[in-house]
Protein backbone atom coordinates (compact mmCIF):
# COMPACT_ATOMS: atom_id res chain seq x y z
CA UNK A 1 0.00 0.00 0.00
CA UNK A 2 1.40 3.55 -1.09
CA UNK A 3 0.98 5.97 1.82
CA UNK A 4 0.05 9.40 1.16
CA UNK A 5 3.33 10.88 1.55
CA UNK A 6 4.71 8.17 -1.26
CA UNK A 7 1.93 8.79 -3.76
CA UNK A 8 3.63 12.26 -5.04
CA UNK A 9 7.00 11.28 -5.05
CA UNK A 10 6.03 8.00 -6.96
CA UNK A 11 3.53 9.65 -9.14
CA UNK A 12 5.90 12.24 -10.37
CA UNK A 13 8.98 10.07 -10.75
CA UNK A 14 6.74 8.23 -13.52
CA UNK A 15 5.30 11.92 -15.04
CA UNK A 16 8.95 12.47 -15.14
CA UNK A 17 9.81 9.52 -17.36
CA UNK A 18 6.77 10.24 -19.56
CA UNK A 19 7.40 13.72 -20.19
CA UNK A 20 10.96 13.11 -21.39
CA UNK A 21 9.73 9.93 -23.75
CA UNK A 22 6.91 12.53 -25.13
CA UNK A 23 8.77 15.43 -25.29
CA UNK A 24 12.41 13.56 -26.74
CA UNK A 25 14.23 16.78 -24.00
CA UNK A 26 16.22 14.87 -21.82
CA UNK A 27 15.66 14.16 -18.26
CA UNK A 28 18.01 16.48 -16.84
CA UNK A 29 15.10 19.08 -18.37
CA UNK A 30 12.52 18.39 -15.44
CA UNK A 31 12.95 18.82 -11.77
CA UNK A 32 14.65 15.89 -10.23
CA UNK A 33 12.08 15.86 -7.33
CA UNK A 34 8.21 17.17 -7.83
CA UNK A 35 8.67 20.79 -7.22
CA UNK A 36 5.18 20.75 -5.31
CA UNK A 37 4.23 20.14 -1.94
CA UNK A 38 1.41 17.75 -0.97
CA UNK A 39 -0.30 20.41 0.96
CA UNK A 40 -0.14 22.22 -2.39
CA UNK A 41 -0.80 19.24 -5.20
CA UNK A 42 -4.18 18.46 -2.90
CA UNK A 43 -5.71 22.73 -2.86
CA UNK A 44 -7.81 22.66 -5.93
CA UNK A 45 -7.18 27.02 -5.75
CA UNK A 46 -3.39 26.30 -6.10
CA UNK A 47 -2.16 27.41 -9.60
CA UNK A 48 1.30 27.53 -10.04
CA UNK A 49 3.13 30.20 -12.04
Amino acid sequence: MILEHEAIPKAYRLARLLAVKETNLEESTFPEVCPYSLQETSDTGFYPS
